[in-house]
Order: structure tokens, then C-alpha cells, then sequence
């Protein structure tokens, strides 16, 4: 998923915009989770 995508999944949970951006950041919340790939998208560590 693009940032974007992730920041409006996370805003139709209840979250906004500005939380939910510095949650994805590189050192955002779910930095332990979260990894970007090379073309800029957001993918969840498995």
C-alpha cells in the first residue's frame, strides 16, 4: 500500500490524519512493524 492508502485506512478507523501519518513515519509507531520498499510503498514485516 502507498502511505497515502495507509493513512486513510487508518482514518477510517477513527484516526487522524496527522496521528496516522507519524504512525507510519519511518520513526513512527509501527516502525518495528512496517518496512518501505524501494518503489515507496508500505509494507507490514512478516
Amino acid at each position: 500500500m502507498s502511505r497515502k492508502e495507509v493513512v486513510a485506512a487508518l482514518g477510517a478507523l477513527g484516526f487522524q490524519k496527522t496521528a496516522a501519518y507519524k504512525a507510519v513515519s519511518e520513526g513512527g509507531r509501527f516502525r518495528d512493524l512496517i518496512e518501505a520498499t524501494s518503489d515507496g510503498l508500505i509494507e507490514w514485516k512478516g
